[in-house]
């Protein structure tokens, strides 16, 4: 069942209902932004359409088992939004067509395979196009799970080809009471909360605990921004960071979380709005960069990740990332910024 899933309720009873109906369509199109459960439910279908048991999707059967730990041998990921042609690595266009090639092979356990298509509102025409070809006459022993945030930029070709299931968010209230009921402290529920519907990924599905401790490892790199001292910047990366792993992508999710949170600070949204309401006393009025400074910030991000993603090397990746945001503060980019650098400085004691 979905009960386990952070789903909104209509989107939880039209999988439900496509799961009960058994009569599984070539392709679906999950569409949701990030907090809303997206990954989730394209992992419930996938293991629904895999299960041999009476009451997909079961649980317990052997499909089940190996779809949950990511070992079916009909259940494959392929991720063209991702890929990045640099020295000889596949772009886009040839990570469709590997997806083509596999779609045509037989089922190697049961009588179909399927295949999760993540960020396709991502794909650049050539890719796009080439997906489309394979829409319109998919293989009959395969199903294709899309999934995107943005609808209005998947071609309409490409959507009318699916079944569609739009997956909206959960309002704060709905989640902190769910919160509660999983035993959390009333804080905890709070913030999570509150990190979802900001729709910020990785950061929704981490502990509070951890959530918090990167949030204020933030707080000491944002002294050391606004300090102005490259080399100070450059030690803490060579200190802090020691490839892609867990605690990188736990301090990245923190500072895309800094980085809303002061946008919207700097755009006159109260305290309350934030993930992290004390953000508004460490960054009053006087010491807040413009708006400007926050999207372009949000953009270098955006920016390392998929450099991270197309095996950047951590270090390097991180470093030019906080060493352009210095140079923004120090320059006054980012929308202006004169004020003086000092006055910015947000350490752990604010």
């Amino acid at each position: 069942m979905t009960s386990d899933l952070r789903l909104h309720p209509r989107a939880r009873r039209r999988l439900e209902a496509i799961v009960a109906h058994r009569a599984w369509a070539p392709a679906y199109l999950l569409a949701g932004p990030v907090g809303s459960g997206v990954e989730g439910a394209a992992a419930y279908l996938a293991k629904a359409i895999l299960c041999t048991g009476n009451s997909p999707p079961c649980g317990v059967c052997a499909c089940c088992r190996q779809v949950a730990a990511g070992c079916h041998l009909d259940l494959a990921r392929f991720a063209p939004a991702e890929a990045r042609r640099t020295d000889g690595q596949e772009g886009p266009i040839e990570v469709i067509r590997r997806l083509i090639a596999h779609l045509a092979l037989r089922p190697s356990v049961g009588q179909r395979r399927v295949v999760v298509l993540p960020g396709v509102d991502l794909l650049q025409p050539a890719a796009a196009n080439a997906l489309l070809k394979t829409l319109e006459e998919p293989p009959g022993a395969a199903v294709l799970i899309l999934t995107v945030r943005n609808p209005s930029a998947v071609l309409a070709t490409i959507a009318s080809r699916c079944q569609v299931v739009h997956l909206p968010l959960l309002d704060e209230a709905t989640l902190t009471a769910r919160g509660a009921n999983d035993h959390l402290a009333a804080a905890d529920a709070h913030l999570l909360a509150r990190v979802a519907t900001a729709q910020t990924g990785l950061a929704s599905t981490l502990e509070p605990a951890r959530l918090r401790g990167a949030w204020e490892e933030c707080g000491a790199v944002w002294s050391l921004l606004a300090a102005g001292d490259p080399g100070a910047l450059l030690a803490w990366v060579d200190t802090a960071v020691k490839g892609r792993d867990d605690d990188l992508d736990l301090w990245l999710a923190a500072f895309g979380l800094w980085l809303r949170d002061g946008l919207l600070l700097a755009a006159g949204r109260p305290a309350e709005a934030l993930c992290f309401p004390e953000l508004a006393r460490r960054l009053p009025a006087s010491r807040l960069p413009p708006s400007a400074f926050f999207e372009h910030g949000a953009d270098l991000l955006l920016t390392a990740h998929r450099r991270l993603a197309a095996n950047g090397q951590a270090k390097l990746v991180v470093g030019d990332l906080l060493l352009t945001l210095q140079r923004d503060l120090a320059r006054g980019e980012g929308g202006g910024y004169h004020g003086p650098l000092t006055r910015v400085a947000v350490g752990r004691g604010g």
